[in-house]
């Protein structure tokens, strides 16, 4: 289990998506870094379908979470679905007792290196303790170094940019959007 102080209670989770192949090195890294302080899954030969009910359940949580107006409101469902589908990694925090999700992130490498792409990030706004958010940038912070990624990037929406500029993230100076409207520009963490 997994505790920044003593109340904030969750387990970490990092799922790879099991519909996209990926090479044992770039698990075996995660694992061999990560293992001690949050599980990780990814399908092997022998439990590919086990392992892609098990997303697909999680998945399902997610979907649920979202559709009781606990996670990501104001972004449209199928963007959400689109994403656990075809984006990389999972990260999921949920509570060790109830499994309740408290967040996820969903994060785009494999095509995109040296970059990470945080394609959507949310965290359960039912609950009154804050700083879900600050863990999961913190967790794609230590995935970001492991692969050696030059930057991290994410397109905000409004209610979040203020976070992640907090949380060290700039204006991307190679985004060539209207630099009027943030929500339409990239953020940038540089690794």
């Amino acid at each position: 289990m997994n505790n920044d102080n003593n109340e904030l209670k969750y387990k970490s989770f990092i799922y790879f998506n099991p519909y996209i192949d990926y090479d044992n090195i770039e698990i075996a890294i995660l694992e061999t870094q990560l293992n001690d302080c949050i599980k990780i899954y990814s399908k092997t030969d022998d439990i590919d379908t086990k392992y892609e009910e098990l997303y697909n359940k999680k998945c399902k949580k997610i979907m649920i979470s979202v559709k009781n107006n606990k996670l990501c409101r104001g972004i449209k469902i199928e963007y959400i679905i689109q994403s656990l589908q075809q984006d990389d990694i999972l990260i999921l925090l949920m509570c060790p007792k109830n499994r309740n999700v408290y967040g996820f992130a969903t994060l785009e490498f494999k095509c995109k290196l040296p970059n990470l792409f945080i394609e959507l990030m949310a965290t359960n706004k039912k609950i009154n303790i804050k700083g879900y958010g600050r863990i999961l940038i913190n967790l794609i912070l230590q995935i970001g170094n492991l692969f050696f990624v030059e930057n991290i990037k994410l397109k905000p929406i409004q209610g979040s940019i203020n976070f992640y500029k907090k949380m060290g993230f700039i204006n991307d100076t190679n985004d060539t959007n209207d630099t009027t409207n943030l929500e339409n520009n990239y953020l940038i963490y540089k690794c």
